[in-house]
């Protein structure tokens, strides 16, 4: 039991981690994604919060990560998901389907906000977004 954020450095050595159901707090440690070899990381039913950090979102080595049962907040610059996201309405049209996935696998975290940032405060994302298109 303790702060999740400070109680872990970068153990460059470690390529699994199951720190679930362990009452742990606070949020999740940007250090994470800087751990080279680590592909897994199981962090259900804790009490951690905020976001996850743009280091987890860039390591491309992780291939498996269980948030499940925390507290956690999802930001995008796409508004119009985020209002189909929050209504809670079944969804239509292109991009229906993964809404309604979001709409099912959100009911598996105690609570989850969905919070619209503009682009131009959210770089990573855009950054990230880019890339996996391939225009970046």
């Amino acid at each position: 039991m303790g702060n999740i954020y400070e109680e872990f450095a970068v153990y460059t050595n470690l390529d699994f981690m199951n720190i679930s159901h362990n009452n742990l707090y606070g949020e999740i440690s940007n250090n994470w994604g800087q751990y080279p070899k680590l592909k897994t990381i199981l962090m259900a039913g804790n009490n951690l919060s905020g976001s996850i950090p743009p280091e987890i979102g860039n390591a491309t080595q992780i291939h498996v990560l269980d948030l499940f049962s925390n507290h956690l907040v999802v930001e995008t610059d796409a508004k119009i998901a985020i209002n189909d996201i929050v209504s809670g309405n079944e969804v239509f049209g292109v991009a229906g389907g993964i809404i309604n996935d979001i709409h099912m696998l959100s009911r598996n975290f105690d609570s989850l906000s969905f919070v619209f940032v503009p682009r131009l405060c959210n770089i990573v994302a855009d950054r990230i977004a880019k890339f996996a298109l391939g225009s970046a």
